[in-house]
């Protein structure tokens, strides 16, 4: 009863803020799915299921925001700026349950021993609720690099299962940890280029308006001394 009464009040928290109709709001009640979800974190998990589920759609929920925004004729109000991440965190958090992490995902992993029960609640509270099949060496690298899990704690379990002894689970667990580790891999590759990326522009820009600012003084020098 307490799960049902949360997540009612998580819909209802999107409709509080006018991310959803009165009609989408029925409509979510109604789900055949609604009475079996799991314990809803946020709203950002109510909207992003509705998304997941097409009962409202990304052009719908822009539509509400370029509204909202409309009528802040002044600074961005308090109730705009929550929508707004709401909408925007909903996106994001489609985004990752594409990847195959959602909350079977997070669960499984606590199930299998390779995170612990602080890790999984914490991990819970930013995963989906639903998503594609679950990936769980793509969600237990997502942890790492989303600083839900500690690179250290993730070494000592990656050290941990070269470790285990050969049963039917220990090869489930070495192609877990070694999805994982390839997922931070190849996101501390990404930063790394961005990083390049970002140091190339500055120089570029550094340069830029050093030359400007020679010229600005050529000029400067030429009215001064050259006539």
């Amino acid at each position: 009863m307490i799960s049902s009464d949360t997540n009612r009040d998580a819909f209802q928290a999107l409709l509080a803020h006018r991310l959803i109709t009165d009609a989408q709001h029925d409509t979510v009640l109604a789900h055949p799915e609604y009475a079996a979800l799991p314990l809803l974190p946020s709203p950002t998990h109510a909207l992003a299921w509705m998304r997941a589920k097409a009962l409202i759609t990304e052009e719908e929920v822009d539509a509400v925001i370029d509204e909202l925004e409309d009528e802040d004729t002044s600074e961005p109000s308090a109730d705009f700026s929550e929508a707004e991440d709401i909408a925007y965190d909903a996106e994001d958090m489609l985004e990752i349950g594409a990847t195959g992490v959602t909350h079977e995902a997070v669960d499984a992993l606590f199930k299998e021993g390779l995170i612990d029960t602080a890790t999984r609640d914490m991990a819970l509270l930013s995963a989906p609720v639903v998503g594609a099949p679950a990936a769980l060496g793509t969600a237990l690298g997502w942890m790492v690099t989303e600083g839900l899990l500690d690179q250290e704690v993730f070494d000592a379990t990656r050290a941990r299962v070269a470790a285990e002894p050969p049963f039917a689970t220990t090869a489930d667990h070495r192609r877990i940890v070694d999805e994982a580790q390839a997922a931070i891999t190849a996101d501390a590759q990404m930063f790394s280029e961005w990083k390049r990326e970002f140091a190339r522009q500055n120089q570029a820009t550094t340069w830029k308006f050093r030359l400007a600012l020679l010229a600005i003084v050529a000029v400067i020098g030429w009215f001064i001394f050259g006539r």
